[in-house]
């Protein structure tokens, strides 16, 4: 049967021992008259609540002397109670308390007062609590064996009957692992060596019984380096071991919001903000200046969007937005900072696959290029008058310019065409003059 210690703590009682003690006067009272009268008897029987019943049993020696009392205090016909004497004196007792039987509970005497019990609470043979009591009769000590093995892991230390102190040796090497210490209130404060290396690397703090702080040494090298802080429900962390702060962590209604100074400058330039234990923001001061630059927005625990404000102006003017893999889909940026988005770039698996921009301002896209798997340009299109439709169409090979077209008169149709050598550079150039689709003269 495993035993909680904790449990244990409050709940170690001594079993009664001295119960029928008047019985036991009444005995040898009875003892001395017929000793007198009839020659010290060896034994004597007395039904202590007239039931008709012998439940009590007295045995002397030769010389009249007391030597032990048996019992049988729930009056159920079988004995559950032995008292043992010397020279007149209570020395031991030895209990049934719960009826079946068995002997469970020993109680030792000196000079007639309880100085030991032992208990054995499974009745496996091996005692798993023993209580010593000081000269009042208080407990003093307690030590339990918590799991029934044989080993007692468990050493409650008491003054003037009150709990002042446990430890316990969770993994029974020997060395104590765990320390609790009591004042009147109630649990006072934890000591936890939790890699059982030797160390205190956990403490805890209460009031009236309840956790108020906690800290730790999360790395168990000796430095306390995390701090619990129950009521305000923040935890403070010192990463680096400088012996300064640099992680704070808050609980609220919604999840958490933790606060890190990454680069140990005294100054928080990373905030995330979790719901139920999934991250939902990042506020990030990417040049730790003291001023957040950089939003990073999550869905389902994943980043889909990062805004940034490069030049410090409060404004975002850069969008890069993500897939569900992580991957960069699209950008958005504002490149002369007038708070309107001018270029767009889109991407697939990772690779860059159109740039469209607005080069005029006008929130309308005027200019088109289409990438290849290589990432060089394919071609590109361009709306030169701004009516939304294109009128010059630019070509591609190994990412240089080999052929021009446009539409100068806006009908659907080119009518010029410019041809580029693998240079980029122009070496011929086709003109239909009359709209016709056709080129007309060529130079």
């Amino acid at each position: 049967m495993k035993i909680n210690k904790m449990t244990l703590l409050n709940k170690i009682k001594l079993k009664n021992a001295t119960g029928h003690f008047a019985h036991i006067i009444c005995i040898v009272f009875l003892c001395i008259v017929l000793g007198f009268s009839n020659g010290f008897s060896k034994m004597l029987k007395k039904d202590s609540n007239n039931d008709g019943d012998i439940d009590m049993w007295a045995y002397y020696d030769e010389d009249g002397n007391l030597i032990k009392i048996e019992i049988d205090s729930n009056f159920d016909g079988k004995l559950d109670e032995w008292r043992y004497f010397e020279k007149g004196d209570l020395v031991r007792i030895e209990s049934d308390t719960n009826h079946n039987g068995k002997i469970d509970t020993w109680s030792f005497f000196e000079d007639g007062k309880l100085k030991r019990q032992e208990q054995d609470k499974n009745e496996d043979g091996l005692k798993e609590i023993i209580i010593f009591l000081d000269k009042e009769g208080e407990k003093e000590r307690v030590v339990i064996d918590s799991n029934s093995n044989g080993k007692f892991d468990t050493f409650s230390f008491y003054k003037k009957g009150e709990l002042i102190k446990q430890e316990q040796d969770k993994n029974e090497d020997g060395k104590m692992d765990t320390w609790f210490y009591f004042e009147k209130e109630g649990l006072k404060e934890a000591r936890f060596d939790t890699n059982f290396d030797g160390n205190v690397d956990a403490i805890k703090f209460y009031e009236k019984g309840e956790i108020i702080k906690a800290q730790w040494d999360s790395d168990f090298d000796g430095k306390i380096d995390t701090w619990d802080y129950i009521k305000e429900a923040r935890q403070e962390q010192d990463r680096n071991k400088d012996g300064k702060v640099d992680t704070w962590l808050y609980l609220n209604s919604l999840g958490k919001i933790i606060k890190i100074d990454t680069n140990f400058d005294g100054k928080v330039d990373l905030i995330k903000h979790y719901q139920k234990e999934i991250l939902t923001l990042e506020e990030i001061d990417s040049n730790h200046d003291g001023q957040f630059n950089v939003r990073n927005e999550y869905k389902k625990g994943s980043l889909y969007r990062q805004l940034q404000d490069r030049n410090k102006d409060g404004k975002w003017d850069l969008w890069i937005y993500f897939s569900k893999n992580g991957e960069m889909k699209e950008l958005q940026i504002d490149k002369d900072y007038d708070g309107k988005v001018d270029n767009w770039y889109f991407y697939k698996n990772g690779k860059l696959i159109r740039h469209e921009q607005d080069t005029n301002k006008d929130r309308k896209i005027d200019l088109c290029w289409h990438y290849g798997k290589d990432g060089n340009p394919i071609k590109a299109y361009k709306d030169k008058d701004g009516d939304g439709k294109w009128d010059i169409f630019f070509f591609y090979e190994d990412g240089k310019i080999t052929r021009v077209e446009e539409d100068r008169n806006r009908d659907g149709k080119i009518d010029i065409w410019k041809y580029c050598d693998k240079e980029g550079k122009l070496i011929k150039t086709e003109k239909d003059l009359d709209y016709d689709g056709r080129p007309d003269i060529s130079f």
